[in-house]
């Protein structure tokens, strides 16, 4: 494990750092949105509106959190590295598991707890088995290390395999998968990393806190259909009361 030390013996400020990487974050995010020419509008949907026109090019979203091992390479101390990542993306092309799909893509990464890494690039879907394609990205960043005078720009590939199917009632799409990567050092190349796990869809998580939310919400049993009572009629209106006669 790497040896700690303070902002005053030329630590990184992780407070700043921090805030760097939720800027970063969120200028990667808009431009996942910006980038996404593809966006299924109404018109690009037939029928029911839940199927998209087969020529019609959409995007689709995933974001994944994932675990991993690896180890330091090259000149760097050679040592066994724990990471914890999320990694997300908009793909966009022709509806299907059977069609090629691009788009931007970014990560947030920390390593043993010690840095914080950001990235942005480019993925590419590759349809191998139906639901279970390969999936390339690379990208470029900076990593933010404790010890100040290892920070620097890094570049980051990735393969990675598993199950990321086309979602035909959504724009966002379920993946889960296990990938291997490495990062290079910008700064001096001979320095690299390399590692390999597992990341499971974000998605997952949120699920059941929007079911057990909208539980308490209905106040209701969920295994029960709601019921609603059928609404009272209105009242008869009143009669008129006759005219007076004239004087």
């Amino acid at each position: 494990m790497r040896t700690q030390r303070s902002i005053s013996d030329g630590g990184v400020d992780h407070r700043g750092a921090i805030a760097w990487t939720a800027l970063a974050a969120a200028v990667l995010c808009a431009g996942l949105w910006a980038a996404s020419p593809g966006l299924a509008a109404a018109d690009d949907y037939t029928g029911d509106h839940t199927h998209p026109a087969p020529d019609r090019w959409t995007s689709q979203y995933s974001a994944r959190i994932g675990m991993g091992f690896g180890k330091a390479m090259g000149k760097l101390e050679s040592e066994l590295l724990y990471e914890n990542v999320i990694r997300a993306e908009a793909l966009f092309g022709k509806p299907g598991d059977e069609h090629f799909r691009f788009g931007p893509a970014l990560e947030l990464r920390s390593v043993d707890l010690d840095t914080i890494e950001y990235a942005g690039g480019a993925q590419v879907l590759i349809p191998a088995f139906r639901g279970y394609p390969i999936q390339i990205s690379a990208l470029a960043g900076y990593a933010h290390r404790r010890r100040i005078d290892t920070n620097g720009g890094i570049f980051v590939g990735t393969f990675a395999w598993g199950y990321r199917s086309y979602n035909y009632h959504s724009r966002y799409g379920l993946g889960v998968n296990a990938y291997v990567s490495s990062r290079v050092h910008l700064n001096d190349p001979s320095k690299w990393e390399i590692t390999a796990g597992l990341s499971f869809d974000l998605g997952l998580a949120v699920i059941p806190v929007i079911g057990i939310t909208n539980i308490i919400a209905k106040r209701g049993d969920p295994d029960e259909p709601v019921t609603h009572e059928p609404s009272k009629p209105a009242a008869p209106a009143a009669p008129a009361a006759p005219a007076a006669p004239a004087a």
